[in-house]
């Protein structure tokens, strides 16, 4: 009997190690706070939750992922991963100006999750005094929902960033937009 008193322990093992994975994944901000992955520098803002993300540099949401989330991914340069849809590549010569035309591109041939797919303002942008773009899109989601979101890229040190803002638009997106502006604005990138 006593030769399976240690089997006790497994289900108290399983739970803390379950419960420990949860609480690393979300991190609630009650209040502005310091954050730093290179090459990045940001306040974050107060009353948004931060998720670690695999594949994601950030994703921030206030009310969920689905009702509005912000979020720095890298893309690679000149490697073998093209863009799942249009199979176009991002090249290490290209004008910032013609990657916003890929990832239009890219958004636009997306007709299964961004369909009505609409292009409101593509315009030059400075991030952190680095030249880059922003596209402002909307469109309806699988669920007919309409969606608006922010596409602000650059380059840096041989790799494009993308730092984006999508929301419902129908009450989220002017909600949060200023939190989303606020972000961008205290953005740094740290050279080295």
């Amino acid at each position: 009997m006593n030769r399976f008193r240690h089997l006790k322990i497994i289900p108290v093992l399983l739970l803390l190690v379950t419960l420990s994975g949860c609480v690393t994944m979300w991190t609630y901000l009650k209040e502005e706070d310091e954050w730093k992955r290179r090459p990045f520098e940001a306040r974050l803002p107060a009353g948004w939750v931060k998720y670690n993300a695999p594949g994601a540099i950030l994703i921030l949401t206030k009310d969920g992922l689905l009702l509005q989330q912000i979020q720095i991914v890298q893309h690679r340069i000149d490697t073998d991963k093209e863009f799942p849809i249009s199979k176009k590549m991002i090249k290490e010569d290209m004008l910032v100006q013609e990657i916003a035309e890929l990832v239009v591109n890219e958004m636009a041939l997306d007709n299964e999750r961004m369909m009505n797919f609409k292009i409101l303002e593509n315009k030059p942008v400075e991030i952190s005094g680095i030249d880059g773009f922003k596209l402002t899109y909307s469109y309806k989601d699988g669920d007919f929902k309409r969606i608006k979101g922010i596409y602000c890229g650059f380059i840096f040190d041989k790799k494009f960033y993308s730092v984006e803002y999508i929301a419902a638009q129908q009450y989220y997106f002017d909600k949060d937009l200023r939190d989303f502006e606020w972000f961008v604005d205290n953005l740094q990138i740290v050279k080295k």
